[in-house]
């Protein structure tokens, strides 16, 4: 190998931990605000779809998003940051559709399966989300969220209404 050649090598090698290093922490802080996003919009639509119903009632919740590829099931940390909206939630490659239902599979539970994404920025600091839900095979309904950060964190303002005049 001729010099400059390995004096290249060795200021690349040098300088390629670093590059990785800022790389990766710039894709894990975009990461880590559309899961904050991601997160608002889920704890919305389960408040929503427990109602009134008691805690003690309430169906499993089988969670998936959809980055915009294709829904996937999501690791077990961003499961446990739902646990305080609902009693029981869980990850999507837990639970199977069917025609007669949603069922979380190790246990038997009914469950409803929730999609969300994928994330639609309006503004930095304000995204809609579409979130899906799904009892069984033919009944799902799709709901959009706004999702704005304020007073340091990701928050559902509700559901986005677009109604048309007749």
């Amino acid at each position: 190998m001729n010099r400059p050649y390995k004096a290249v090598a060795r200021t690349l090698g040098g300088a390629l931990p670093l590059l990785v290093w800022v790389l990766g922490c710039t894709g894990s802080a975009d990461t880590r605000r559309e899961d904050d996003v991601f997160i608002a919009a889920l704890q919305a639509d389960i408040r929503f779809a427990l109602g009134d119903q008691p805690r003690y009632a309430a169906p499993t919740f089988c969670v998936a998003i959809d980055p915009g590829d294709a829904a996937q099931s999501p690791p077990k940390a961003f499961v446990a940051r739902l646990k305080p909206s609902a009693p029981h939630v869980v990850r999507s490659a837990e639970c199977e559709v069917r025609p007669d239902g949603v069922l979380e599979v190790p246990t038997g539970r009914a469950a409803v399966l929730i999609t969300a994404g994928p994330v639609e920025w309006v503004r930095t600091d304000e995204a809609e989300v579409d979130v899906i839900t799904t009892r069984r095979t033919a009944e799902t309904i799709r709901r959009r969220y706004r999702v704005v950060y304020e007073a340091g964190r990701w928050v559902c303002l509700g559901q986005v209404m677009k109604i048309s005049p007749a």
